[in-house]
């Protein structure tokens, strides 16, 4: 299985870990809306298996926009910036992806990808229960690219952040193909 993570975060330029600006911070009291948000039972961490998703999940929200420096920079200070993080093999993922886990769970790909929150976090609900460090499910922007929900318990300690935390910019490639895709202008 697949343990190589990407993840967009506000970071404070320094924490490389849960804290506060750190990579693996998790805001629960603002967990609730997202896609597979369970504050109830665990906070949820949000992540790709490619860096382009990533970063295309983070500026999605620009559409008709223009996306500028400041998007990139909250008021507190902190940047948004990109993770590379790995955990290791052991660490069980239920593949929604994998036709395999829908017909076991009884599920189709788009009750893991609808935007209906009530179905989502059932199903994430569900997957905590059964004891995985998370679930693997095709991006709702596009099918190839695949997401990871990680508990954030489950994944405690095991993460690992790997090579160095790369602050998003306006002339990051990924950031400029991200906006391609969705006809966002860059400034």
């Amino acid at each position: 299985m697949i343990n190589t993570f990407y993840r967009v975060f506000d970071w404070d330029g320094q924490s490389l870990s849960s804290e506060v600006g750190g990579p693996f911070f998790v805001p629960r009291s603002q967990q609730s809306q997202g896609r597979h948000d369970v504050p109830s039972v665990d906070g949820v961490i949000y992540a790709s298996l490619a860096p382009l998703s990533a970063i295309a999940e983070t500026i999605q929200f620009f559409r008709n926009n223009i996306l500028t420096k400041e998007h990139f920079v909250k008021p507190n200070g902190f940047k948004k910036a990109l993770v590379t993080f790995t955990m290791p093999r052991e660490l069980k993922l239920q593949d929604f992806d994998d036709p395999k886990t829908l017909v076991s769970t009884n599920r189709r790909v788009g009750m893991v990808t609808t935007r209906d929150r009530t179905v989502t976090q059932d199903i994430a609900r569900g997957v905590f229960q059964v004891g995985v460090a998370g679930l693997l499910w095709p991006s709702a922007l596009e099918g190839l690219w695949i997401n990871a929900t990680l508990f954030e318990s489950r994944i405690e300690g095991y993460a690992q952040v790997k090579g160095p935390i790369v602050p998003l910019s306006l002339k990051h490639p990924d950031v400029i193909k991200a906006a391609q895709l969705f006809g966002i202008e860059i400034a």
